[in-house]
């Protein structure tokens, strides 16, 4: 794909961004019974229910099937950090009846020790492997040990997770675009928001050179 292309799908990711809660408000049942697309890609997709923070669950479920996305992370307007667990449990059974997979929650808040208690607990009462989560700095030792019970895989996960949040935490939209690049590592991408995280053709051309420089190394 030549850059200019890349750079026009760059931008056009930026301005989905802005657009992504303005999708038309369908009947739930009409939705739910949208056949889902068997087109393979080498990857997961996944949303973040804040995306629909204008809708209810039930329709946030339906449009999620819509869009033909399995994975959703939950943020606290679908369900409330402070919900009983069978609360919780009512929510996971309509996830799975509408054939998603509860992969994670966030942003999730956490600023003293028992708001990180109830975080991890919410997320195991809830099947969650990822929390989205921004601790205080004097929490960290302590959301590390809950960590720690992590596979293996999901810790490589969970530091993906962490790394991603505090990016969107310090840069927002721009670290949102840079991370739709192509083969690109979160500190690949940390890289580029610390040469320039203004949205504009210089920005665009670093997503772009660092796009370049991570294929180079998988064909060395």
């Amino acid at each position: 794909m030549k850059d200019h292309s890349r750079r026009t799908f760059l931008r056009t990711s930026a301005l989905g961004l802005a657009a992504a809660g303005t999708l038309p408000a369908c009947g739930a049942k009409s939705q739910s019974q949208a056949p889902l697309n068997k087109t393979e890609v080498p990857f997961e997709l996944g949303i973040a229910s804040y995306t629909f923070r204008k809708f209810s669950l039930e329709e946030t479920l339906a449009m999620t099937v819509r869009l033909a996305v399995r994975n959703i992370a939950f943020k606290s307007f679908h369900l409330p950090l402070d919900s009983t667990p069978e609360q919780i449990e009512a929510a996971v059974v309509k996830v799975k009846e509408a054939g998603l997979n509860l992969y994670g929650c966030g942003v999730v808040y956490m600023n003293n020790e028992n708001e990180v208690n109830n975080a991890f607990e919410y997320a195991r009462l809830g099947g969650m492997k990822v929390i989205i989560g921004v601790p205080g700095h004097d929490l960290l030792p302590l959301v590390e040990k809950k960590g720690q019970k992590l596979a293996r895989a999901e810790e490589k996960l969970r530091g993906h997770a962490v790394q991603t949040a505090q990016l969107m935490a310090k840069y927002g939209k721009a670290a949102a675009v840079a991370l739709s690049a192509r083969k690109i590592r979160t500190s690949d991408v940390a890289g580029v928001l610390e040469k320039g995280s203004k949205l504009g053709d210089r920005f665009y051309e670093l997503v772009l050179e660092a796009e370049r420089k991570a294929l180079s190394k998988r064909f060395r």
